[in-house]
């Protein structure tokens, strides 16, 4: 029988905490859209399983829960103000 594929191992940053999909828009610096409301929580389950600009969110399952972090949203935000044709 063969042997299992192991998991890859991720480390997260210290005093960072899991944030659940559908708390995302509670984080403060969160930047909004132009008609000032935050991404609606379907955007976020985008870009994490498609992408946007070919850039996708870093996320963990925690049971049924996707989570991510803030260094990951950051990251997710920086990648995309690198990407060609952005502002």
């Amino acid at each position: 029988m063969p042997k299992p594929k192991p998991l890859p191992s991720f480390a997260l940053p210290p005093n960072d905490r899991l944030i659940p999909f559908n708390e995302i828009d509670k984080v403060e610096w969160l930047p909004c859209r132009q008609n000032g409301k935050r991404p609606h929580r379907s955007f976020w389950h985008r870009a994490a399983t498609r992408g946007v600009q070919g850039v996708k969110l870093r996320f963990l399952r925690c049971g049924r829960l996707r989570c991510t972090n803030e260094t990951w949203l950051r990251e997710f935000f920086a990648d995309l103000a690198r990407q060609p044709g952005s502002v």
